[in-house]
């Protein structure tokens, strides 16, 4: 016969409530299945110059070109690294990438076709796999053409990566201006399906019906907390007059960008070099070309889009045609000459 007293059952209570507590502390943790197995990659890191937020809409016929120019990124920041080794403190690159998932990527090891975010991370070789650090938790698939997630994208950055300046970087395939006479495919530009000769759009997803950011839904979706010193629209036929005024500073609860680089003709597939991009936020000195090379923490909008369209004219590896553009614009100045052109219309 067991006998115990008062004590031994509060005891004996005490150590089962323990007990049960490990228990559900175990089932709970990594491993016990569920939401609750989910990886939490959330990180803070502010920055002293720059937040770049690429919106790297990949989930279509420009797939290879984007994990191509993710790679570039790394290594443009390692070779500005080589000249300021703080420029990984002055400048924050977060990617959203949406892939298609059509084929195993070099630069990832695997195949996948959901949406992750990344911040880069130097990469000292320019042509294996991404050494950049994923940081969403499991985002799943996400619709790269609606406006609401490019908000939830730039809040996420504002929040966790906050800096002085942010740019915005739209990273696709672009619609510009079409004749009215049209509807059928965008000229020049595989791999859209037929769309409405009015609509003016960049960042088409495929998986999602070929949704895409329509010129006046990212005003209409974003407000002036989301407003960017430099916008860039890394795709074809972007450049008009049309689109840098709706996106004009300094208009109460409107979105908005101080600079913009954009093209107003077509781009080549895999766009922008981003690699000699970063490379000209070394600190000092100058580049191949004799270009000035700038500290990230004094980089100015209309800087970042002028040497943007100067080291897309010095890619070697630009299609050698007059078909291709790339104009920076000081958006500041789009109302007086919105105001002008119209006189000269009339």
């Amino acid at each position: 016969m067991l006998y115990y007293g008062f004590e031994d059952e509060m005891l004996r209570k005490f150590f089962a409530t323990i007990f049960f507590m490990m228990i559900v502390s175990l089932t709970g943790c990594g491993g016990g299945g569920g939401g609750d197995s989910a990886v939490n990659r959330t990180i803070n890191e502010p920055a002293s110059g720059w937040t770049i937020m690429v919106w790297l809409d990949a989930d279509n016929n420009l797939e290879s070109a984007a994990m191509q120019d993710l790679n570039e990124m790394e290594y443009g920041l390692y070779l500005a690294g080589l000249g300021d080794s703080a420029v990984t403190d002055k400048v924050k690159i977060i990617v959203q990438v949406d892939r298609y998932g059509s084929a195993s990527s070099p630069y990832t090891g695997d195949n996948w076709s959901d949406t992750r975010r990344y911040i880069i991370r130097p990469d000292s070789a320019n042509i294996t796999k991404w050494t950049s650090q994923r940081i969403d938790n499991d985002l799943g698939e996400i619709n790269m053409g609606d406006a609401g997630n490019l908000r939830n994208f730039i809040d996420y950055c504002q929040e966790h990566f906050p800096a002085p300046n942010y740019a915005l970087i739209l990273w696709n395939h672009g619609g510009g201006l079409r004749k009215k006479s049209s509807s059928s495919s965008i000229s020049g530009e595989s791999g859209i399906s037929s769309i409405s000769s009015l609509s003016k759009a960049i960042c088409w997803d495929d998986t999602n019906g070929d949704d895409a950011l329509y010129t006046g839904e990212i005003t209409d979706v974003l407000t002036d907390i989301h407003s960017v010193d430099f916008l860039g629209f890394d795709a074809c036929l972007m450049g008009m007059l049309e689109v840098a005024y709706e996106y004009r500073p300094g208009v109460t609860g409107k979105f908005g960008a101080d600079a913009i680089s954009f093209s107003p003709a077509n781009e080549q597939g895999d766009g922008w070099n981003y690699e000699r991009i970063l490379n000209r936020l070394k600190g000092s000195g100058t580049d191949t070309e004799g270009d000035v090379c700038y500290n990230a923490d004094s980089l100015t909008a209309n800087q970042f889009a002028t040497l943007v369209a100067k080291e897309y004219a010095d890619d070697d590896s630009t299609y050698s045609d007059d078909k291709q553009t790339q104009t920076a614009v000081d958006n500041t100045k789009v109302v007086a000459l919105k105001t002008a052109f119209d006189a000269f219309a009339v």
